[in-house]
């Protein structure tokens, strides 16, 4: 088994603050990468982001926005891949000021999360 490090993104415009990230493999080796970002937690301009890194690839994507509640906080991303290939994303987005306030929500992509239903 090998092993590698690597950082996903080094600069971030507009969201300065990362947290909670999650990792999974698809069937052809590809990693998808999720976090959540923005000004700092629990800030109205908190989405959801995602990297992919293709097999054998030596750098990830530029990082995309998948889920963004316009005014309201995102939050705790968990991604999952079925043995179907349907890649899952739970997620929480803050709807008051705390984290007690958080419902819980998922997506489903069928296309290896290039897009989101």
């Amino acid at each position: 088994m090998r092993f590698h490090t690597d950082f996903v993104f080094t600069d971030n415009p507009g969201r300065p603050s990362c947290h909670a990230s999650t990792l999974a493999e698809l069937a052809d080796g590809t990693l998808l990468c999720a976090w959540y970002a923005g000004d700092y937690e629990k800030h109205p301009n908190v989405a959801i982001q995602l990297a992919r890194r293709a097999p054998g690839a030596l750098d990830w994507s530029a990082p995309v926005v998948i889920q963004d509640t316009p005014g309201l906080s995102e939050g705790n991303p968990v991604l999952y891949v079925a043995p179907d290939g349907v890649v899952w994303l739970f997620y929480v987005t803050m709807h008051g000021g705390t984290w007690n306030d958080c419902k819980v929500y998922y997506r489903q992509s069928c296309d290896g999360g290039a897009t989101w239903g």
